[in-house]
């Protein structure tokens, strides 16, 4: 429940931003502001009509919307905003709701204090029955971290369509030019890749990764700020691990405790740190089994839309399961000290070790940083801390199914070059089990049995006598 917890939070700050909108627009209204001043025009008389009957006003020019911006030619008084297809099939329709029956159609060709009133009541109206946090395609798109809502992005947790990015910024709709906005859902807009446009913004909404792996959600970040360069961190912490939570909690507390100034934005500013958390181990239920992008209560016949996570069963009756899903997200407006650097180094890479096989210390950058062996849940990969806190690599820790295979690291939950192949020392003695004399030409046969006191199966022997001839390379345990 985690991620939705943020998302449902993230629609709320959206629908307080558009009070505030509204309450703003309120205070700085006119009262006069729906009559002609009397002395704006002494000495003409007004004509025409005071309220509209028809498409346009008797007697009076509208405002002509000019054919290269809307793509369709217009008459004047004609409020509706142009609508378009969308050419994406990723977003689920939005619902569209009938204002006439409330009186708050709004009227795009008329820039008033009234509609631009109604055209906010219908946009916190038409965000709150759209809300659908079950988008799982990953995105960056470029917005504004600060002001109006207006000027922000739209978010990915709504079912996008016309109304609602006519509704998003009106000073937008009312030129013509509310298809320019920005949102995850790029369908009926005309900017389809943001990242490839210069455009102003101090802030990268990141979006659709709840639930996803961490692991897959790192990797294809790091690709899309490689191929955009984009100038973020990104930092993946665990919580409720079902294995080493101690060292999983000491982790998680030595980043918050040492990185201030932690804020969920559903994004990161441009030289910030974007903080992943996720859950160590399996969640049942996510990705959800009803297609990209189906809202929580449908399958119900209509139910909440606030639950269902992790509940919902996939059609042959087994619960979806996901390892070590993010359930939330944070950010730092700052990146975090060295944290780009990531390096980690053991003095071997080969090791033959005994029961009195001394562990190896490990070379960590950043300095505390934290070191974890990516391995199968269930297995050791032998990194554990020493008296002096730091971490190191004991071979006698290993879990048997490790042996003979290469064991790779991670520094801070990202992956490092840092590898290493083990193998126990095999411990075993070497007897003559017979001599065979030929002595008429003056030969004989020795042969040597190896005595097995722990060796792997299929373990190898080198055996080299020392008389100049070629050593010999045998898993036989009797040679000659």
């Amino acid at each position: 429940m985690f991620h939705l917890i943020f998302s449902i939070g993230t629609t709320f700050k959206d629908l307080v931003a558009t009070y505030h909108e509204i309450q703003l627009l309120l205070a700085e209204a006119e009262a006069t502001r729906c009559c002609t001043d009397l002395n704006a025009f002494p000495k003409h008389l007004m004509l025409g009509e005071v309220e509209r009957t028809g498409t346009c006003f008797q007697f009076r020019h509208g405002f002509y919307r000019s054919a290269a911006i809307t793509g369709t030619q217009k008459i004047c008084g004609d409020c509706d905003p142009v609508e378009v297809t969308s050419t994406s099939n990723h977003t689920v329709p939005e619902l569209v709701i009938d204002f006439s029956q409330a009186n708050l159609d709004v009227c795009y060709s008329e820039n008033t204090d009234t509609q631009r009133l109604r055209s906010l009541i219908q946009r916190a109206v038409l965000t709150l029955t759209n809300y659908n946090a079950n988008y799982t395609f990953i995105k960056v798109t470029p917005s504004m971290d600060l002001g109006a809502l207006s000027n922000k992005a739209i978010p990915f947790y709504y079912n996008v369509g016309n109304k609602i990015i006519a509704s998003w910024d009106f000073d937008k709709t009312i030129s013509g030019r509310q298809r320019m906005n920005n949102s995850y859902h790029e369908g009926h807009l005309r900017i389809k890749r943001p990242l490839k446009f210069c455009i102003d913004h101090d802030f990268y909404r990141i979006e659709g990764h709840q639930g996803m792996n961490y692991q897959d959600v790192l990797s294809i970040l790091g690709q899309i700020k490689e191929e955009n360069a984009l100038s973020f961190n990104v930092v993946a912490l665990p919580v409720n691990a079902t294995e080493a939570q101690e060292i999983v909690e000491n982790y998680t507390s030595y980043y918050l405790e040492r990185n201030v100034g932690l804020e969920h934005k559903a994004g990161v500013v441009p030289g910030g740190t974007f903080i992943i958390i996720y859950i160590e181990g399996e969640y049942d239920a996510y990705p959800y089994p009803y297609g990209y992008g189906y809202p929580y209560g449908y399958p119900s016949g209509g139910g909440t839309p606030f639950g269902g996570d992790f509940e919902v069963i996939a059609e042959n009756g087994e619960p979806q399961v996901v390892f070590n899903p993010v359930v939330a997200d944070f950010m730092l407006p700052y990146l975090c000290c060295d944290e780009s650097f990531i390096e980690l180094m053991l003095p071997v890479n080969h090791l033959c070790f005994t029961p009195q096989t001394q562990p190896l210390l490990f070379e960590v950058n950043p300095k505390g940083g934290f070191v974890s062996a990516a391995v199968e849940p269930g297995l050791n990969g032998g990194v554990e801390r020493n008296e002096a806190g730091r971490f190191v690599f004991n071979p006698n820790l290993v879990s048997e199914e490790l042996y003979g295979q290469e064991i790779h690291f991670r520094v801070n939950n990202l992956e490092t070059d840092c590898v290493i192949t083990i193998e126990p020392q095999p411990v075993f003695g070497v007897t003559v089990a017979s001599i065979n004399y030929d002595r008429p030409n003056n030969l004989a046969e020795v042969i040597f049995e190896i005595i097995p006191q722990s060796i792997n199966d299929g373990q190898s022997f080198v055996w080299d006598f020392g008389d100049g001839t070629p050593a010999t390379v045998d898993t036989e345990l009797i040679i000659s």
